[in-house]
């Protein structure tokens, strides 16, 4: 009876911790555009094991074709207690990915915002709706690329990073998610393999042309040119105000390392 109890608590819960999965959700100008005038758009997209405060649900990217006001999104859906998720493209380490590819017409286009939701209901799955914290720049950035009809285009690897801001509770000061921004590098020698011949993901991997993103200051910082390494272990100081577990305490840290360049994009270090 237990049994068959639970397997009915399952079948309910599913449907709201496996959340939307899918991966690209393209601008509504784009969608009957004639193949003629398409080109090819592919990348990485995921997240980093970390401590329980900065594991988000999911993050995404939006974008759209400069001067259109139809928003396309590139999004990863982290698993929930072994369910749901679309992040099995790839795994680096602690790293998951999913992998996109997505069909555009040629013209410019640009990322305008970052977002990111933590489930803070118990478990992360006893919720049928927005029950957490979502996180993401009020105004738009601009971070340009272009598509040109019948080339693929490699976007890059966006890997997601959560933050954490003390909240006093009375006395008592209290962890609280923050902020989530994407670390951007040129991954290609590692994402290769889910490009490969076989599968919904494939292309030509001889005819791939690389795009270089200008991001940091562009991007208000929710995109950084970052290689995508493990971050040490968060300490209770880390969370006070513009410590480096904060959002403030990252952009800072990241400043003072970059003091010459705002927005040299991210080299592969770590294929």
């Amino acid at each position: 009876m237990r049994l068959i109890l639970l397997a009915l608590l399952l079948c309910v819960a599913l449907p709201s911790f496996a959340n939307d999965e899918d991966t690209v959700r393209l601008p509504k100008d784009a969608i009957d555009a004639p193949v003629e005038t398409q080109g090819t758009v592919i990348g990485t997209i995921g997240f980093r094991a970390g401590m329980k405060e900065t594991k988000m649900t999911w993050a995404s990217f939006k974008f759209r074709k400069i001067g259109s006001s139809e928003v396309g999104e590139v999004k990863f859906v982290r698993p929930t207690v072994g369910f749901g998720g679309n992040t099995d493209a790839l795994e680096d380490g602690a790293f998951k990915f999913a992998a996109f590819k997505m069909a555009l017409p040629e013209g410019r286009y640009e990322i305008i915002q970052v977002l990111g939701y933590y489930n803070t209901t118990p478990f992360g799955y006893i919720c049928t709706g927005e029950c957490g914290i979502k996180t993401g720049n009020s105004e738009a950035f601009s971070v340009p690329f272009e598509v040109v009809r019948g080339k693929t285009l490699y976007l890059g690897s966006f890997l997601a990073h959560g933050t954490v801001e003390l909240v006093k509770l009375g006395f008592i000061p209290m962890p609280v998610p923050s902020t989530v921004y994407f670390s951007y590098a040129d991954k290609w020698q590692r994402d290769q393999p889910a490009f490969g011949a076989e599968g919904k993901f494939s292309v030509d991997a001889n005819a791939v042309e690389h795009v270089t993103l200008s991001v940091n200051a562009n991007a208000a910082y929710y995109i950084i040119a970052e290689d995508h390494l493990p971050e040490p272990r968060v300490k209770m100081k880390d969370m006070k105000s513009g410590g480096r577990a904060t959002f403030a305490g990252k952009i800072a840290e990241y400043k003072a390392a970059h003091p010459d360049d705002d927005t040299k994009p991210a080299m592969q270090t770590n294929p």
